[in-house]
């Protein structure tokens, strides 16, 4: 049975409920809201390790919220044994949260540059399979006799393209001039290298992945100081202090050659 302070003498048992109710679904909101943002898990895809830590850093405030607010709830109650325990369980697991905001900061690192060096990977193999496509297409146009066979060869070649009515009509030797025009040109494309990723865009990630480093600092940072805090309010220690003082000057008047303490410790 949870017990209760006297009013208007400790604290504000009936706030800390409410204080101790809103942490609680701020707490749970939170939770929830990454659980869903980690499902599908992808370990190994920097998009994913990326999403993971922007969403923690974007709902940190949110966990944070709920734990001060159990904080000032045990600061309002500190009488309230259940909540009190409570409490101190999650002071427990701030640790937890501490750590891993701290290690949100290399991954967020490691993420980034996975992803950038994923994008190069990614448009060199497009380049590479781009290359491998072209030459044999060129080998089905140079050794084909018809438009026929070049029909054939070129419906065996995965990703080739096809000939049009109007060109099946026209001659082996003009079909072979056009492809070689065609074909020197999307070989200058592919020699000038793998496309690399926009100014803009590479800016956009540095900038996100820079916000998330600093907002896991800040909220390490937050839930260590805050694990920190007093959770008994300073009106319990007055009463406590009076009560010993009370003591005191009755002891005194029962032995008046006692030294008061008052006097030793203005």
């Amino acid at each position: 049975m949870t017990t209760g302070s006297p009013p208007g003498e400790i604290g504000n048992p009936g706030l800390a409920r409410q204080l101790t109710r809103a942490g609680r679904a701020l707490l749970v909101i939170f939770a929830i809201t990454v659980l869903l943002s980690l499902f599908p898990p992808r370990l190994l895809e920097p998009a994913w390790q990326l999403q993971t830590a922007a969403s923690l850093a974007n709902n940190g405030t949110m966990a944070l919220l709920g734990f001060l607010l159990y904080c000032i709830a045990g600061w309002l109650d500190p009488e309230n044994v259940p909540l009190q325990g409570t409490l101190r369980r999650l002071k427990r697991l701030t640790k937890l949260a501490v750590i891993g905001y701290l290690l949100l900061i290399p991954l967020q690192g490691f993420g980034l540059w996975r992803a950038f060096d994923g994008f190069s990977r990614f448009n060199t193999d497009q380049l590479r399979g781009a290359q491998i496509r072209l030459d044999r297409v060129s080998k089905a146009v140079e050794s084909s006799r018809s438009t026929a066979e070049l029909q054939v060869r070129l419906r065996q070649l995965p990703g080739a393209p096809l000939l049009s009515e109007a060109q099946m009509a026209l001659p082996m030797e003009q079909i072979r001039q056009r492809f070689r025009a065609a074909s020197e040109q999307s070989r200058t494309r592919l020699n000038a290298g793998p496309a690399e990723m926009s100014p803009v865009r590479a800016q956009q990630a540095i900038k996100e992945s820079v916000r998330v480093v600093i907002a896991s600092l800040a909220l390490a940072l937050a839930f260590r100081t805050s694990a920190q805090a007093r959770t008994r309010a300073p009106l319990q220690l007055d009463r406590d202090q009076e009560l010993f003082f009370e003591a005191s000057t009755e002891q005194k008047e029962d032995n008046p050659d006692q030294i008061d303490e008052r006097q030793l410790y203005p």
